[in-house]
């Protein structure tokens, strides 16, 4: 039996000399740099070496440069409960699964906001989008747009182009979405009678350079279910608010930028509720699957990102 457990020994300690010197270090961080995160994790216990390299500071940060695989992060609502729902998905579609489940919360339509030293005041529609580490707000009366610099703790108000400020000012129909790591503007001003959306992407923000792009939907909007832009899945597409098939069942249209035409995914609820049509999802979102944890145990302090 001890001869047993020395062979195993000699066998594993040969692997681990073999995973060791196969490759240079660089090229196997190369490598596991452009790999899921799931996989990379598997990884880890495989060999010694590669847990020392995974596990390494200069990984995490390598990994989280070359990431471009993302996921999808769904919240819903019960409207049966009032109850809110966390949900993740993969870009490819399938089975979504639930995350964790929160109570009712409560959000004004209007939300005031005021400088610290009192001689501002803005009232905004709620959204907001964080670019190049500022926050920016939509504001209303007149419709422009509130930015407060996060390295600075500034604040400065810029103008929207003017061909974006929808005809109907008292019921404004113009939101923030974030394309290509770009601030960028969406307005549903008029979309039954063209069967047209129009976005405008903030190319050059330092000039203010805005670029117009015209999404044009295959079918009628109206029977499409009246979708609108949440989020920037890639670098090219963006996925478009979601439509019910059955209980459990969603369809979320995809547009390509550069093919200029749409696609679809289906996600499917893993979770069974009471009443299944009461189920709404309010927004989905993108995020790149990385290293980095939740809590960094040295300093017991949380990452934010």
């Amino acid at each position: 039996m001890k001869a047993l457990e020395q062979q195993q020994e000699q066998s594993d300690d040969r692997l681990e000399q073999k995973a060791k010197l196969s490759y240079p270090e660089e090229i196997i961080e190369e490598i596991f740099s452009r790999l899921p995160v799931k996989s990379i994790l598997r990884f880890r216990s495989l060999s010694k070496p590669w847990l020392s390299i995974i596990s390494g500071p200069r990984f995490t940060k390598l990994q989280i440069t070359r990431a471009t695989r993302t996921a999808l992060f769904i919240p819903a609502r019960d409207r049966s409960n009032g109850d809110r729902h966390l949900f993740s998905g993969s870009l490819d579609g399938g089975s979504v699964t639930h995350l964790m489940t929160i109570g009712t919360s409560y959000s004004a339509e209007d939300t005031e906001a005021e400088h610290l030293n009192g001689r501002h005041r803005w009232y905004y529609a709620g959204g907001s989008v964080c670019v190049n580490s500022t926050v920016h707000l939509m504001l209303r009366a007149p419709l422009e747009i509130l930015a407060f610099d996060l390295r600075t703790e500034k604040f400065c108000v810029f103008k929207i182009p003017s061909d974006a400020v929808p005809q109907d000012t008292l019921h404004p129909c113009t939101r923030f979405i974030k394309i290509n790591g770009l601030l960028s503007i969406v307005s549903h001003d008029r979309v039954e009678e063209s069967n047209e959306m129009h976005i405008w992407i903030l190319q050059d923000y330092e000039k203010r350079v805005w670029v117009k792009e015209t999404i044009r939907f295959p079918g009628s909007w109206i029977k499409m279910g009246r979708p609108f832009p949440l989020d920037s899945g890639n670098t090219d597409e963006i996925m478009f608010s979601p439509s019910v098939l059955s209980e459990h069942l969603f369809e979320v249209p995809i547009y390509d930028m550069k093919s200029r035409c749409f696609k679809s995914i289906q996600l499917t609820l893993d979770r069974q509720f009471v009443w299944p049509e009461a189920v709404e999802l309010e927004e989905i979102k993108c995020y790149v699957e990385s290293l980095i944890p939740l809590q960094n145990q040295q300093n017991d302090t949380c990452l934010r990102f």
